[in-house]
């Protein structure tokens, strides 16, 4: 950030009205989240790549000794070149293509998002469009046709078949199978 941005940034955190432990509660989530996979899966331990935020230590070391054993926490510097050989390489990619393209999450200290919920719905939809419509191009020039859901898996059959529907059919909270946290915290404002 440029001096006037950080001067503006203090500001800003100053007049900030969020819980100081919300990073906190956030990654706890995530750690919860991924034991819970964990346990669904036939994997015996989960890795968890982020960079070396103090608020993520906290969290590790608050975890049962049990917890403790099931989950593997790696730091890594986030000064590191931001390059597809970085283990932090898809959040740093994501992180990226968010900033580029919701100007609600641009590094500019000067803009912010006046309605949280609202924010987070828009960021619901862009992840909509990022996974299952934006072409996957990581690493490649020419042009493809396959969205980055089945890159990372997710048959084309079963995504065209929920895409057809995405904005004729609606989805209710009661029929909707089990959400994230943040996923229901999203839906249910």
């Amino acid at each position: 950030m440029t001096a006037y941005q950080k001067k503006k940034n203090r500001q800003v955190q100053a007049a900030f009205s969020g819980h100081r432990r919300s990073i906190y509660r956030s990654f706890q989530d995530l750690v919860r989240l991924g034991l819970e996979l964990q346990e669904t899966s036939r994997h015996s331990s989960v890795t968890l790549f982020t960079d070396e935020h103090p608020q993520y230590a906290r969290v590790m070391h608050d975890l049962t000794g049990d917890e403790r054993q099931r989950i593997q926490h790696l730091r890594i510097s986030s000064k590191l070149p931001r390059t597809v050989r970085n283990q932090l390489f898809s959040v740093n990619y994501l992180d990226r293509e968010i900033r580029k393209d919701n100007s609600d999450h641009t590094r500019e200290t000067v803009q912010f998002a006046r309605n949280a919920c609202n924010c987070m719905e828009r960021l619901a939809v862009y992840r909509l469009y990022h996974n299952y419509i934006k072409p996957y191009r990581i690493g490649k020039r020419e042009e493809s046709t396959i969205s980055h859901a089945e890159r990372a898996g997710i048959p084309a059959q079963r995504i065209a078949s929920e895409m057809r529907t995405v904005f004729t059919q609606r989805r209710f909270f009661s029929r909707t199978a089990r959400l994230s946290v943040s996923d229901r915290l999203i839906w249910l404002k």
